[in-house]
């Protein structure tokens, strides 16, 4: 009885150091896809090591609840060696970080913080891109946007392709209202990142101020296609559709947008209008069954809110 015990014992334990080293696995690649090396998880198991009060010859590798502490620093250590020839040869993963670590301080942080920061880097080094890029940031937010402008093109003629500053740049001369420019650096920005959301809205967004309601439209579209989940998309390429005249693709990208935001009213009043608008069969077909759909969730609701 008590072998058989044993044994369960070290199967069960067998999915246990199985999990963990899959767990290592998945956390060394989501610290390294965030821009670290991962040298702290291996940091911390050299510790938990030095800390265990027991020898490796008093429990038996099989019947530890974790996978043996020499076979993970192992294991970790040869892809820290990897991952360090990767970035040596040029791929780097961790160029994103500081730019988005700036981002989220100068739009996100402690005000007074964030200011302070900024204008002590800026004091010792004006030519500084990152506190420039930051700073500009800041401004924004704290609405002089002109000023802001002032400091992305410092940080821009210092990194000329970057897309952060050239999305970032255009979007604040777009909220200042200088329309021309943010065309001109949207573009520059969509041809380096082709694929940044946030930089093809923007530029969705100045094509349609400027008039330019085809080209938002490809703009816009792609967009959606491309990142189904990035919801203003809908919003705005309805807009632009709009401004064509073109009822029925209008009134159907606002009810796609208001139906991902979970707004059943809303979407289904869009898509009754572009069913109105709509002359294609094909098409007709496709909204009368999305429509189907959520009026039964919107019946769903009131039903469940009436019982509440």
């Amino acid at each position: 009885t008590i072998g058989g015990m044993a044994a369960a014992q070290s199967l069960s334990l067998a999915y246990s150091r199985e999990d963990e080293m899959e767990a290592d696995k998945t956390g060394f690649r989501f610290l390294t896809d965030a821009g670290y090396t991962g040298k702290g998880i291996l940091m911390i198991l050299k510790k938990m090591r030095n800390k265990q009060w027991f020898g490796p010859n008093q429990i038996p590798t099989y019947l530890l609840t974790h996978p043996a502490l020499e076979e993970r620093i192992a294991y970790l250590g040869a892809r820290i060696d990897e991952s360090a020839e990767t970035v040596e040869a040029g791929k780097d993963k961790s160029g994103d970080f500081p730019w988005v670590h700036t981002k989220l301080l100068a739009l996100y942080g402690e005000e007074d913080a964030a200011r302070r920061k900024f204008k002590t880097t800026l004091a010792e080094d004006p030519a500084d891109v990152l506190a420039n890029y930051g700073y500009g940031l800041f401004l924004e937010r704290t609405d002089h946007l002109k000023d802001g402008v002032g400091h992305l093109k410092a940080a821009l003629a210092k990194n000329a392709f970057n897309p952060h500053i050239l999305n970032d740049l255009g979007r604040v001369y777009y909220m200042d209202g200088q329309h021309t420019e943010a065309l001109n650096i949207l573009t520059n920005a969509a041809s380096v990142a082709p694929n940044d959301p946030a930089g093809r809205l923007y530029l969705g967004r100045t094509q349609i101020a400027l008039g330019k309601y085809e080209e938002a439209v490809l703009t816009l579209a792609r967009l959606t296609r491309t990142h189904e989940d990035f919801y203003e998309a809908y919003y705005y390429l309805g807009e632009a559709y709009g401004k064509q005249n073109n009822t029925a693709k209008s009134h159907g990208n606002l009810g796609i947008y208001y139906k991902k935001y979970g707004r059943l009213q809303g979407a289904i009043f869009h898509l009754e209008k572009a069913l109105e608008a709509e002359s294609d069969p094909d098409e007709k077909d496709r909204i009368e069954d999305l429509l189907e759909e959520l009026r039964e969730k919107w019946q769903k609701q009131r039903r469940a809110q009436s019982n509440q």
